[in-house]
């Protein structure tokens, strides 16, 4: 840990690696967009704020393509069933150990 934040304190933009993991988190989660579909919200921060553990290009692609391709799969599977619309919890729970696609891409 304390390497870590040796590492991120040298960056331009300085980052507490134990309050790193919320904002992954809560980047990585997708929301409804007025109820319709599900939308991946924007990253909390700059894609070069991890430097040097990990690289802008590595995580514009991670987030803007691979997060968004779950979020896309997701409104596609639930598109016209009784689960459109519906929150994401529900999604979820209704889809574990159901519906496995469906519960990887919620």
């Amino acid at each position: 840990l304390r390497k870590v934040r040796s590492l991120t304190e040298s960056t331009h933009q300085p980052i507490n690696p134990s309050t790193m993991i919320k904002p992954l988190l809560l980047a990585a989660l997708i929301t409804a967009a007025s109820g319709v579909t599900y939308e991946l919200p924007p990253l909390p921060f700059s894609t070069s704020a991890l430097k040097p553990m990990i690289g802008s290009k590595t995580l514009q692609i991670h987030h803007g393509k691979h997060h968004a391709k779950y979020v896309n799969t997701l409104n596609s599977l639930v598109e016209g069933t009784a689960l459109e619309n519906q929150p994401l919890e529900k999604i979820m729970k209704a889809s574990y150990k159901k519906k496995p696609g469906l519960f990887n891409n919620a």
